[in-house]
């Protein structure tokens, strides 16, 4: 039976280069987004049970104190998806025209059965291996973004999983500077996409070491793919395939030629030309308030950044003329969420210490908020 992987991560952060490059290896199958409504109509699902209501079923977890993993590992183990829930899920796919890279997987209905959430996640990864031909493949697996609330139950259940972690300047410089259609819809917040990011990172911090995880940074794939894939070959249990920095192609799940998908140009094979793209992109304003209030996070990653006051928060506005609709036009300035912003890095300088509970609620897992802590006291490095 092949192991089972999920790749993941924020947007714009390098998900689909790693996959493409996973899918690369003659014993790995690896879809591309084929049922991303999948995670998002089961979140939904249990918030509508708890009477929960948000923005977003997989939000950025930032100040959640109404459940906890566990919560939610219950009631995956416990709800069940019947025919019309099926069918509501594959409703949800066949209208997600930017978020379904896998459209194949619409044509697989009739052999997915009703089961509770494991169920029918293996039913799905099954038929979307199915779709690449991949039939003796070690490793089958599949790639979708912002799903990191599902990674301790997976973890739980066998599945192997990987997040790519990328410096939050260049991400949003993809996300919301772009040249052209990077398919992620109108601009969001800046802050609620640097609370995302930082939730990414939680989840990487939380279960570095597990013997199923693995997280590395886009950074360092790009920088010598050789070294990134080996770690992460050697992680699965892969055979060595050598990839080097500018190799001239890459192939996608059909066989074509893989340019990208850049929110700036086409590019073959792997570069590191998006590499501190930032710098010629992000207004000064927005790149001091990335650089403040991802600060901790990006200290502990290697990223480099000058220090900032507590103004580059307060002050900041966002620069767009329009944001996405599901959000207030003041998301980012708005008092309460300021607010939130600098009693989370004075915790990280303060001596006393967070309960596991509280450090939960503001760092979303008390070992994330216990690496950065003693990074922000200069008692370890990254």
């Amino acid at each position: 039976m092949p192991a089972e992987l999920l790749v993941t991560g924020c947007y714009r952060s390098g998900t689909t280069l790693l996959e493409k490059l996973l899918h690369s290896q003659p014993d790995a199958g690896v879809a591309s987004q084929p049922f991303p409504a999948l995670y998002s109509f089961v979140k939904e699902l249990f918030d509508a049970e708890r009477g929960l209501e948000r923005r977003y079923p997989l939000g950025h977890r930032f100040l959640e104190d109404r459940y906890a993993d566990r919560d939610f590992a219950e009631f995956l183990d416990r709800r069940s998806l019947g025919v019309s829930e099926l069918d509501r899920v594959f409703e949800l796919l066949a209208a997600d025209q930017r978020g379904l890279w896998t459209p194949g997987i619409l044509g697989t209905r009739a052999a997915i059965r009703p089961g509770v959430f494991l169920d029918v996640y293996r039913q799905l990864l099954n038929a979307a291996n199915g779709l690449l031909a991949r039939s003796a493949a070690r490793i089958i697996g599949s790639k979708e973004i912002l799903v990191e609330e599902y990674v301790p139950y997976l973890l739980a259940n066998g599945i192997y999983v990987v997040i790519i972690v990328r410096d939050p300047r260049d991400m949003i410089a993809s996300l919301d500077f772009s040249e052209r259609d990077n398919a992620t819809g109108m601009d969001r917040p800046v802050l609620y996409s640097v609370r995302v990011w930082r939730k990414s990172v939680a989840t990487a911090l939380a279960f570095d070491g597990h013997p199923r995880f693995h997280f590395l940074r886009y950074e360092d794939l790009v920088a010598d793919p050789q070294a990134a894939m080996s770690r992460l070959r050697a992680r699965l249990g892969l055979p060595e395939i050598r990839w080097e920095a500018g190799q001239s192609q890459l192939r996608d799940q059909n066989d074509q030629e893989w340019l990208g998908n850049s929110s700036f140009r086409d590019q073959a094979g792997i570069s590191c030309r998006s590499v501190g793209r930032f710098k010629d992109k992000l207004p000064s304003a927005v790149r001091s308030m990335i650089e403040a209030s991802a600060g901790p996070e990006m200290a502990l990653l290697g990223y480099a950044r000058p220090e900032h006051p507590e103004s580059a928060i307060v002050d900041y506005r966002d620069p767009f003329p329009a944001i996405h609709q599901k959000f207030p036009a003041g998301y980012s300035a708005d008092p309460r969420r300021v607010r939130d912003e600098l009693v989370r890095l004075r915790m990280l300088s303060s001596p006393s210490e967070l309960s596991d509970e509280e450090a939960r609620r503001w760092f979303v897992y008390p070992q994330a908020y216990r690496r950065l802590k003693a990074v922000a006291s200069g008692a370890a490095g990254p």
